[in-house]
């Protein structure tokens, strides 16, 4: 993974960090929420770890 993969995936981890904690923050920690930010995170994460793994 080349330098620049690694900072866009920082950026993208804090941005998903952030807006997690907004939407638990707003709408309270319910099991649904919690389940929304999760999946949320995992369609973000795990396409780029797969594309950007092998580089």
């Amino acid at each position: 993974m080349s330098t620049i993969h690694k900072f866009l995936l920082v950026v993208f981890a804090l941005l998903w960090l952030g807006l997690a904690y907004l939407m638990l923050d707003l709408g309270g920690v319910t099991l649904y929420n919690i389940l929304v930010a999760l999946l949320a995170g995992a369609l973000i994460f795990v396409p780029l770890w797969k594309r950007w793994k092998g580089q």
